[in-house]
C-alpha cells in the first residue's frame, strides 16, 4: 500500500496529481512521495484541478518550477514525504473525498520546502481559502476536479428586441477594445474608443421615453430570469457532482 492510502479517498484529478508526483519522486532518487513532488504535479501544464485554478489567480507557476529545480540541485529533499500535507489536506476537508485544493493547502500546512516555495511566491493559506471560497459561485468544483478536464458551460442567452441586443452589443465590442488598448497602455487610442462607447450608449438616449420604458422593462425581466437560471445550474451541478469543497 502506497503511503497515500490508508483509507482516504480522492478525487480524480487528486488521485492523478498523486500518481504523477510519485513518478516525479521516483525520477529524482527519492524513497518516498515527497512535497517537491505533488508541488509539480499540481502545477502541471493543463493539470484538472482546482489547485490549477487557484494558482492561476496567484501566482506565474513558472517561478515555482524554477525554484523546484534549484532545491533539487542544491539539496537533498529525498527525506520529506507526503504523509503530514495529506493529514492537514484530511483536517481541511474531514468529509471525503479530498482534491486538489485540499492537497494544495496541505502542502502550505506542512511546513515543506514546497510549502515555503508557496509562501515565498506570495501565497498565503488564507489567501487560498478566501479565493476557494470565491470561487464557490462561478466554478463547478466537480467539473474542476474531473478528469480530463471539462469544456465551459453555456449560459442561457438574454432575449432582447433586436434594437436593444444591437445596442448591447456594440457597447460591449467598444469596451473589449477600449479594455485591450489600456492594456496595450495606448491611452490615446483607449480616449477614442471610450467616445465611441458613449456614442453608442447615445442611441439609447435617443429613443422616445415610451421606447425606453419597454426595454428597460424587457431587460429587467431578463436579468432575473438569467440570474434564477444560472443559480439552478449551479445548483444542479454542485448537488450533481456530490463533492464536498
Amino acid at each position: 500500500m502506497s503511503p497515500h492510502e490508508h483509507g482516504r479517498t480522492y478525487t480524480r484529478a487528486a488521485r492523478g496529481a498523486l500518481d504523477r508526483a510519485a513518478e516525479y519522486s521516483a525520477q529524482w532518487g527519492h524513497a518516498h512521495t515527497s512535497p517537491l513532488g505533488l508541488l509539480l504535479a499540481l502545477i502541471d501544464d493543463n493539470a484538472p484541478g482546482m489547485a490549477a485554478i487557484l494558482l492561476e489567480r496567484h501566482t506565474a507557476t513558472i517561478t515555482i518550477r524554477r525554484a523546484i529545480a534549484t532545491h533539487l540541485r542544491s539539496s537533498d529533499s529525498a527525506t520529506e514525504t507526503i504523509d503530514a500535507c495529506l493529514d492537514h489536506a484530511e483536517q481541511e476537508n474531514p468529509a471525503r473525498p479530498l482534491g486538489t485544493d485540499h492537497l494544495l493547502l496541505g502542502l502550505l500546512m506542512a511546513g515543506s520546502a514546497a510549502g515555503d516555495m508557496l509562501a515565498a511566491s506570495g501565497i498565503t493559506l488564507d489567501q487560498l481559502r478566501a479565493t476557494r471560497s470565491a470561487l464557490g459561485d462561478t466554478t463547478c468544483y466537480g467539473c474542476a476536479e474531473a478528469d480530463p478536464r471539462p469544456s465551459p458551460f453555456t449560459v442561457p442567452a438574454a432575449n432582447l428586441p433586436t434594437d436593444l441586443a444591437e445596442v448591447l452589443a456594440e457597447i460591449t465590442h467598444w469596451r473589449h477594445l477600449k479594455e485591450q488598448a489600456v492594456d496595450a497602455g495606448n491611452f490615446e487610442l483607449a480616449a477614442q474608443l471610450r467616445n465611441s462607447e458613449k456614442q453608442a450608449h447615445k442611441r439609447i438616449a435617443d429613443w422616445d421615453q415610451a421606447t425606453q420604458t419597454d426595454r428597460l422593462g424587457t431587460a429587467i425581466d431578463e436579468i432575473l430570469r438569467l440570474q434564477t437560471a444560472l443559480a439552478h445550474l449551479t445548483t444542479l451541478l454542485h448537488s450533481g457532482h456530490g463533492i464536498s469543497t
